[in-house]
């Protein structure tokens, strides 16, 4: 993937698939953003946001300059690639980011954190 840097971009049809954050969760992760800035690239596909139509909210309302990588995987359609790519992501409940959080703050100086 080649990297692009560009403004705001319109969503690709594939990524309208998923609806965007809202409410805590978006405000928590604009936190995130203004505090560790974008982690992962936007992924564009002819032009249009096809994964991290959240980070580009985020950026926007966080005031970080978003970073774009183009998606080239052949043999997989984007909307496939998309579908792929979110139904796999981990989705953890409250109790479960809570926790992450506790042990992380525990163990804040190691490198090794134990399973959640």
């Amino acid at each position: 993937m080649n990297c692009v840097h560009a403004s705001e971009k319109e969503s690709h049809p594939a990524a309208k698939l998923f609806p965007l954050m809202d409410g805590q969760d978006l405000a928590d992760f604009v936190e995130d953003v203004k505090k560790n800035g974008l982690l992962n690239p936007i992924v564009l596909h002819e032009g249009m946001i096809l994964d991290g139509r959240n980070r580009q909210l985020a950026c926007t309302m966080a005031g970080v300059a978003p970073r774009y990588v183009e998606w080239n995987h052949d043999g997989i359609s984007p909307t496939e690639w998309v579908l792929s790519i979110n139904l796999q992501r981990r989705q953890l409940t409250t109790t479960r980011i809570n926790q992450a959080k506790r042990k992380q703050q525990n163990h804040e100086d190691s490198d090794a954190l134990p399973d959640l």
